[in-house]
């Protein structure tokens, strides 16, 4: 059982909302992130998944689909994607949520809106036996950099 929890991982799934930041005063800003891409992923071999690693924190999206955008990552071989989120950061220059725009070129308007969210997983260190805890789970704020507050 110890084995079990020997390392804990945590996934979390972001839909973004339109008209959050103008209700609360947040402020949105366009930010562009290098993301690797691999075929399969995590959970399945038929899709495509595109990865941003930031400390122990693993940021991604995954499409099924269209054909034509998974020939487009392709494409990039080895290469990075210039992926471009809509990010949503509170008064204390936080990131609060996250939309894709789009990746590459490739407009996210095109993806259905269960493809457009960014997942985030947190891989955490070795437990001992009785030991506590404190997990904070920092998502989007895991993916993107803090911005100046207001």
């Amino acid at each position: 059982m110890s084995r079990f929890f020997a390392f804990l991982t945590v996934t979390f799934v972001l839909i973004g909302c339109q008209s959050h930041a103008a209700r609360t005063g947040e402020r949105r800003k366009q930010v562009t992130v290098d993301m690797k891409w691999e075929r399969g992923g995590r959970w399945k071999g038929d899709i495509i998944s595109l990865h941003l690693q930031k400390d122990s924190v693993d940021c991604s999206l995954s499409f099924s689909g269209p054909e034509q955008l998974e020939k487009y990552i392709e494409n990039f071989g080895s290469a990075s994607i210039p992926v471009a989120f809509d990010v949503d950061f509170d008064r204390t220059g936080k990131p609060r949520g996250a939309l894709l725009v789009r990746v590459g070129e490739w407009d996210a308007n095109k993806l259905p809106a269960h493809e457009r969210t960014l997942t985030t997983t947190q891989q955490f260190g070795r437990f001992k036996p009785g030991e506590r805890k404190v997990i904070k789970i920092d998502s989007p704020g895991g993916c993107f950099d803090p911005i100046a507050p207001e």
